[in-house]
């Protein structure tokens, strides 16, 4: 794609993350928006990744969605982060102590969706770094279990299985 219709497509993809009301709709611009920057992400320029320099200003804005204190761009936020980490963890963890306080207070928010993008998106990121990295996260394992109780307790037919 030409430059112009990559930035259209980015700011358009954003305003919308940042406007949609219905949850499904929003879930779905969230996993185009995150599949178009893992795209652009992985693209290769002379033989080397591209990477986050790609799309420089996203994860400053997904980070902004999350401190916005809206529950539903603090959703979006961990929806979004849940499909980076495969493209970005390394890029994420350059602000390591940010991730854990959202880890920690989105494991401990009151709204269940929240909670539940918060198990998702930590179970990406585990998933992905290497077991030095994860000793970071460690303390987070008890309020990781404690939100996966709550959560099972809540709603027993809850898909966690990927969790």
């Amino acid at each position: 794609l030409q430059l112009d219709t990559q930035n259209f497509v980015k700011s358009s993809l954003i305003e919308a993350t940042q406007t949609e009301t219905a949850s499904n709709i929003r879930h779905l611009i969230c996993d185009a928006l995150s599949e178009i920057a893992g795209s652009l992400f992985n693209e290769e320029v002379n033989g080397e990744r591209r990477g986050v320099s790609a799309w420089p200003e996203l994860l400053p804005i997904v980070f902004q969605f999350y401190t916005s204190g809206s529950p539903m761009l603090i959703e979006s936020s961990l929806k979004i982060m849940n499909s980076l980490f495969t493209y970005a963890a390394t890029d994420f963890l350059k602000s390591q102590d940010e991730l854990h306080k959202i880890f920690s207070d989105s494991l401990n928010h009151e709204n269940d969706s929240i909670k539940l993008e918060a198990l998702e998106a930590f179970d990406s990121l585990i998933t992905i770094l290497e077991p030095k990295e994860c000793k970071f996260f460690n303390d987070l394992v008890s309020p990781v279990i404690k939100t996966t109780m709550y959560l099972l307790e809540r709603d027993p037919d809850l898909s966690l299985i990927h969790i």
